[in-house]
């Protein structure tokens, strides 16, 4: 019969990616989403403040992603914008 049964469909033993091994390993690609108040809380800003540096821009962006009217933001982006306003001791900040 070959790599082929009677029907001419594939047997089980087929190389190719099922539909569900394609979909969990989409689903383990997802970054970690935050809202608005668990990005208030992790910075120490307030919510307020954080939609004011979304509608304003500021010198330290955090990007951010709407999904319908929802505002989340990456875990990875957040940490990101903690780590660029850490100034080492003894040294000049960056202007």
């Amino acid at each position: 019969m070959g790599a082929l049964g009677v029907t001419g469909a594939a047997d089980s033993t087929s190389v190719l990616p099922t539909l569900r091994e394609t979909m969990t390993d989409q689903i383990v690609s997802i970054p970690k989403l935050m809202t608005t108040a668990e990005v208030a809380e992790v910075t120490r800003l307030s919510a307020s403040t954080l939609r004011k540096m979304r509608m304003r821009g500021a010198n330290r962006p955090l990007p951010w992603i709407t999904l319908g009217r929802r505002v989340v933001y990456r875990a990875a982006d957040v940490e990101a914008f903690i780590t660029s306003g850490r100034h080492d001791a003894g040294k000049t900040p960056k202007a």
